[in-house]
C-alpha cells in the first residue's frame, strides 16, 4: 500500500521517480531484516504488492548438469538496455529457474516433434530461466479517470515489453503474460 501510494503520487513513467521509490523500497527490506521462524504456511505468501502489469519470458540455459551463461548475460544485456533507453523500471526484476516440462503449451517445453526423446539427458535435465519485469499501476481510487492507468500500461506494452524482447531475441525466449 505504501509503495502504491509513493508511486502514484509522482510521475510513475518517470525513471527518475522509479529510482527513489526502488531506492526507499530496498532501504526498508534493508532495514526489515532478522530472523522469524514460523511455519511454512505463514512464512511463504507473498504480496505482490498492488495492481500491475507482469511480463514474463522463458528461455533455456542448459541442463542441471550443465548450464549455461545465458540466464546471467540476458540479465546484464537487459540492465545496461534498461539504463541506455531510460525506462522506468520498478523494483523487483524477478528471475528464477525450473527444469523443463513435458507439456507442449508450457514456454519450457522440451517437445520438440519428432526430435523428442523421453529418456535424454537433455529433455530430463532441462534447465530453463524465467524472468519477469512488472509496472505497478495506480488503484482506481488514485487514478478515477483511468487516464494514467491507460497511458502506463500502453508505456509498459510499447517500451519496455518490446526492449525485453529485443533483448531476448537472440535467446529464443517464449513470452506470455503473467
Amino acid at each position: 500500500d505504501l509503495r502504491d501510494l509513493i508511486l502514484a503520487h509522482g510521475n510513475m513513467l518517470d525513471p527518475d521517480h522509479i529510482k527513489k521509490c526502488n531506492k526507499a523500497e530496498k532501504d526498508f527490506w534493508m532495514n526489515a531484516q532478522g530472523l522469524d521462524l514460523a511455519p511454512s504456511e505463514k512464512k511463504l505468501n507473498f504480496d505482490c504488492g498492488g495492481q500491475q502489469w507482469v511480463y514474463e519470458v522463458c528461455f533455456p540455459v542448459g541442463t542441471y548438469g550443465m548450464p549455461n551463461e545465458k540466464s546471467m548475460s540476458f540479465m546484464e544485456e537487459l540492465l545496461k538496455e534498461i539504463e541506455s533507453n531510460n525506462v522506468p523500471a520498478p523494483a523487483p526484476i524477478e528471475q528464477r529457474w525450473t527444469s523443463g516440462s513435458k507439456s507442449p503449451l508450457s514456454p519450457a517445453s522440451v517437445i520438440t516433434g519428432k526430435d523428442y526423446c523421453e529418456s535424454s539427458y537433455e529433455a530430463n535435465n532441462a534447465l530453463f530461466s524465467w524472468v519477469g519485469v512488472i509496472m505497478y499501476l495506480p488503484s482506481e481510487d488514485l487514478d478515477p479517470t483511468g487516464y494514467r492507468r491507460d497511458f502506463i500500461t500502453e508505456s509498459f506494452k510499447d517500451q519496455y515489453c518490446k526492449l525485453v524482447r529485443k533483448v531476448g531475441s537472440k535467446y529464443g525466449l517464449m513470452c506470455h503474460w503473467a
